[in-house]
């Protein structure tokens, strides 16, 4: 009815033994529509068998002070960068520069950032986005 083809599937598992479930529903969103992506939040670094189980993994789900001293398993880098994605909260716009160098650091694709907090910090968008896309514009060729 809405043409959605793409899913996001939260709070999933990170064990190595619910990864064949994941990779069913996957196959049956595939099935669905063709070209269709899905996206799965453990929060946290899954076994590395979940990169067989959804197209984008979200291996980083908290605050902008425990990102700084995240660290990553080496098999994230044996991956494209498009498998993966940070979700980053408590971020000021001054943060964001350096956000952005350790995800790129880190092999992820897609990052999430937002100066919102605990206990919802996706109730509402970043207070610097409308800044962020007009520099954004300013900087296509287009």
């Amino acid at each position: 009815m809405y043409g959605v083809t793409n899913i996001f599937f939260d709070d999933v598992s990170a064990a190595a033994a619910q990864e064949t479930y994941y990779q069913t529903l996957s196959a049956y969103v595939h099935q669905q529509a063709a070209g269709s992506l899905t996206m799965l939040n453990p929060g946290t670094v899954p076994d590395q068998s979940y990169i067989n189980a959804g197209d984008i993994l979200a291996i980083f789900e908290g605050d902008y002070s425990t990102y700084q001293s995240t660290t990553f398993p080496a098999w994230v880098k044996s991956y494209a960068a498009s498998h993966f994605f940070h979700i980053i909260y408590n971020v000021t716009a001054g943060e964001m520069p350096g956000v952005l160098t350790k995800a790129e650091q880190n092999n992820a694709g897609y990052v999430y950032a937002t100066d919102d907090i605990l206990p919802n910090p996706y109730d509402t968008v970043p207070s610097y986005l409308p800044s962020e896309a007009s520099t954004a514009h300013s900087n296509c060729s287009t």
